[in-house]
């Protein structure tokens, strides 16, 4: 089964990323055999909340993409 754990990389400065307050990312996983799979992961700062997603798949052979839907900061 694979499993979504995205990297986040920030090329701002810590200061500007701290300015934001608490913003949520969610994103959506395809590949998996229910349909798509959306998720939110929030983050202050550098400190980042996000759950694994596993996903079940037809095959080994299933593409897995995600795509970011959408971002929110106060």
């Amino acid at each position: 089964m694979p499993v979504v754990e995205p990297t986040l990389t920030y090329k701002g400065t810590a200061d500007a990323m701290l300015s934001h307050g608490m913003c949520s990312l969610t994103y959506d996983i395809t590949g998996d055999e229910s349909g798509t799979v959306t998720d939110t992961l929030t983050f202050v700062g550098t400190n980042v909340t996000l759950h694994r997603s596993v996903l079940s798949t037809p095959s080994s052979k299933t593409k897995v993409s995600v795509k970011i839907v959408s971002l929110s900061c106060p």
